[in-house]
């Protein structure tokens, strides 16, 4: 029996010994074994691997009769490229360890735990975690990215990504950027289940994202399984792809699939595109803004028994310059800092022909009234010359601007 270890002598002992290194387990484990489970749990509070070999010794201990030791862990972060080690490298193939089931296998049985992962070891960055079992939404990506392939059945045996581990993922939000792995979403979308109430789609259309050389009408939107998201209330879709916004209708297809109809607040940011960014420039107040989807589609598509729960639809965003001299009621008022545009300005005049063209777009689904534009707005001094600005009586400053109409507008 190992000897034992007075408490009131723990903290005395700790004063004395020199601080252990994160990913240092051999001599913890050494010095482990003859302290109380009060001394373990200060040792093992924070660990850091960076290895697959390190995660091998942790996994030994956490299988130890030292039962207090895995109670004891708060916090684990894996460092940039453990995965790879997992992997043999054989020319342009690729072969699973031996332990690599077993490594996968006990990461995703601590998915109580707070796991993190602060940079991505393949590919475009992992997306943000909201919720609980953040470190399995981090690694389910790199894990079920090779769930087909043989090496990884014969090393894992008959696990699969339900199956994996005791506790099944909470996800109450995600945050998806640069996506580009159906099966990967799909898996986490079954996962997840019920507990799903938040999602956020950030498309990007830079030349190492994916969305940026397929047709998204073919390729992956039209793949995502959201039949499991039974009470979704919340989608954001945040798009900047110049050359083709089309991904939204497939997107907005295939949720239509669920049989549920619980979600409420529907999110487009990036849509709207100035065709002139100076304002003052254009001859009328039509055609200043340029709306990047089919409205007609996407009316259509909102007709959907699915989105018969929709209580708000924002929309935009509409970037927006007042001048000094467009806002003359304010001025008079002496107001260096303006929340409303004044609604005989050019610039205003623009505005608001373009929200009510927006608006009239969903007349056919009958969501008109729940429209709310978002519109960034600012204001600058009074014009002078050729369009040149001068900031002496007006304050240069970004102001969020909601043209809602209040009686509209559903509450918060």
């Amino acid at each position: 029996m190992p000897p034992f270890i007075a408490p009131e002598l723990i903290l005395c002992m700790l004063q004395h010994l020199p601080p252990w290194s994160f990913d240092n387990l051999d001599n913890c484990a050494l010095v482990c074994r003859s302290w109380t489970p009060h001394a373990r749990s200060i040792i093992f509070r924070e660990i850091r691997l960076s290895s697959a070999e390190r995660i091998i010794k942790l996994i030994d201990l956490l299988t130890s009769p030292h039962e207090t030791i895995a109670a004891a862990i708060k916090y684990i972060n894996i460092e940039e490229g453990w995965f790879g080690d997992v992997f043999l490298r054989l020319g342009d193939g690729r072969l699973m360890k031996p332990d690599a089931g077993k490594i996968l296998e006990a990461l995703t049985r601590a998915s109580e735990r707070s796991l993190s992962c602060p940079k991505g070891v393949h590919g475009p960055q992992p997306f943000p975690i909201i919720g609980s079992a953040s470190f399995v939404v981090m690694f389910l990506r790199d894990i079920c990215s090779v769930l087909g392939t043989d090496s990884f059945v014969s090393a894992i045996g008959d696990l699969s990504p339900r199956r994996m581990g005791p506790y099944p993922v909470q996800i109450g939000g995600l945050i998806i950027e640069a996506w580009e792995d159906a099966a990967v979403f799909n898996a986490l979308l079954l996962e997840s289940g019920e507990s799903l109430e938040e999602l956020e789609f950030i498309v990007d259309g830079r030349r190492n994202s994916v969305f940026a050389y397929h047709d998204p009408e073919t390729h992956i939107f039209p793949m995502f399984d959201f039949t499991h998201s039974t009470r979704l209330r919340k989608l954001h879709v945040s798009a900047n792809k110049p050359h083709t916004y089309a991904f939204l209708l497939a997107l907005l297809k295939n949720m239509t699939r669920t049989q549920s109809n619980t979600l409420q607040d529907l999110s487009l940011s990036g849509f709207v595109m100035p065709t002139n960014w100076f304002q003052r420039c254009a001859t009328g107040i039509e055609d200043c803004y340029k709306i990047l989807v089919d409205l007609a589609a996407v009316d259509t598509i909102l007709q959907h028994p699915f989105f018969s729960s929709l209580q708000r639809i924002t929309f935009g965003e509409f970037n927006c310059t007042f001048y000094g001299s467009e806002v003359t009621n304010q001025r008079l008022a002496g107001k260096t800092t303006f929340e409303h545009p004044d609604d005989d300005s050019l610039a205003a005049k623009q505005l608001s022909w373009t929200i009510e063209r927006l608006k009239a777009g969903f007349e056919g689904s009958g969501k008109a009234g729940i429209v709310v534009p978002v519109v960034n707005v600012c204001y600058l001094g009074p014009v002078i010359g050729r369009g040149r600005c001068s900031c002496v009586d007006y304050d240069y400053t970004p102001q969020g601007y909601d043209c809602s109409d209040s009686d509209n507008s559903p509450d918060d």
